[in-house]
Order: structure tokens, then sequence, then C-alpha cells
């Protein structure tokens, strides 16, 4: 992937809060 996986991963936490 292009994006960082770091960041994808804090998108996804953030969509379940």
């Amino acid at each position: 992937m292009r994006y960082c996986s770091a960041t994808l991963a804090r998108a996804l936490a953030r969509a379940k809060l």
C-alpha cells in the first residue's frame, strides 16, 4: 500500500470510536 499502515490503522481506530 502507498499510505502508511499506521495512518490507516489510526483512521480505522478513530472510526470505531
